[in-house]
């Protein structure tokens, strides 16, 4: 059952009288309709903005309501302790709308805090859902339409992000809504620093998409008009680790430069081989001439 379907069926639970809608349409055309009361068709069209705003808060309000939570996400994929720990915590979930997507962020929570043989012990774990705005069904099958990527003030997009930080993700559809699970390197150690999960349309994250301030906070770049979130990551600054931070950045350096030098090796490589000096074939015989019948 999608969105709309759903709403239907909740509003249809509201225990309106059954003449309620049409003696209401009624008294709101009799008193615009009252000319020695001008002002009436100023409140008529502020009492149908407002029920219009009652409308659209109620959808959105029933949508995010309906969604799964982060733990019986991860209790869907077997991590029973992640799902207790996401139980256990009182994240509030945070949702944007935009060029026919909703994202909500449904929790966040450190590995440290879980000793299981199967979850690793310096792991962050997010639980993201993806629906269409106007309800229409998505189907994991499909994949993720946009794209998401951890970024940490201070360090550019395009160098430290979701893939440099080893993340890993499972994906499910439940009701035509996407959920991720994601793990990644222990987020905590950046909590120093302002750390946002960006949604956008695209894959690696780089400076036609978002671009980093001088004083290192991110925003999209203007000429972007795709998909736009950026979604604040609830860490406890008192965990921070500037050291062990140093260390991730400093890896992901390295692991740069090998990745240079060998494309720096291939590319000398094929250059020499650019250099081997070609041998000269003798021409062919003239097929014409090879077959030609003698009068």
């Amino acid at each position: 059952m999608n969105f709309e379907n759903r709403y239907k069926k909740e509003m249809e639970r509201i225990c309106f009288n059954d003449s309620f809608e049409r003696n209401a349409v009624e008294s709101m055309k009799a008193a615009a309709d009252r000319k020695e009361i001008p002002y009436m068709k100023k409140t008529v069209k502020i009492l149908i903005a407002a029920t219009l705003i009652f409308v659209l808060i109620s959808v959105s309000a029933f949508a995010i309501s309906n969604l799964l939570s982060a733990g019986d996400v991860a209790e869907h994929f077997g991590e029973s302790q992640v799902a207790d720990s996401f139980v256990k915590q009182s994240n509030i979930t945070k949702s944007v709308t935009d060029k026919g997507y909703t994202v909500s962020f449904l929790g966040l929570v450190n590995g440290e805090k879980i000793e299981s043989d199967t979850i690793q012990s310096e792991c962050s774990y997010y639980v993201v859902s993806v629906a269409s705005a106007d309800g229409t069904p998505l189907s994991v099958a499909d994949g993720n339409p946009l794209g998401m990527s951890v970024i940490i003030e201070g360090y550019p997009a395009w160098k430290v992000n979701t893939w440099s930080l080893n993340t890993s993700a499972d994906g499910m559809e439940e009701n035509g809504v996407l959920y991720y699970l994601y793990s990644c390197d222990n987020l905590d150690i950046f909590a120093d620093k302002n750390v946002h999960l960006a949604v956008y349309e695209g894959f690696v994250p780089h400076d036609g998409i978002i671009t980093m301030q001088s004083d290192g906070t991110f925003a999209f770049a203007e000429n972007y008009n795709g998909f736009k979130a950026m979604f604040r990551l609830p860490l406890d600054p008192a965990k921070a680790d500037p050291a062990a931070a140093n260390e991730i950045l400093k890896a992901y350096i390295e692991a740069e430069k090998t990745i240079q030098q060998q494309d720096d090796e291939s590319h000398n490589a094929e250059e020499s081989l650019d250099l081997v000096p070609e041998y000269e074939m003798e021409p062919m015989d003239d097929p014409k001439q090879k077959w030609a019948i003698n009068d």
